[in-house]
């Protein structure tokens, strides 16, 4: 069986608490690994990459119109 990304991420355990949890983990985990293969290398700058991502990409990592599911 072949496994994606995507299916890596989503194993990964949620340690945050519920206060302040907008996003689901594995898009955000998804957009700083796209962020740092496209040369991001600080938070800063992974937030910047992630800021400049066009609507369409960012539902394709589960964020509909800003908001996570």
């Amino acid at each position: 069986m072949t496994r994606t990304l995507w299916d890596a991420l989503c194993q990964i355990e949620h340690r945050r608490g519920r206060k302040g949890r907008r996003y689901r983990l594995p898009s955000l985990l998804g957009i700083a690994i796209a962020a740092m293969l496209a040369g991001a290398n600080d938070l800063i700058a992974v937030f910047r990459w992630g800021r400049r991502l066009k609507p369409e990409a960012l539902r394709l990592l589960g964020i509909d119109d800003g908001v996570a599911p």
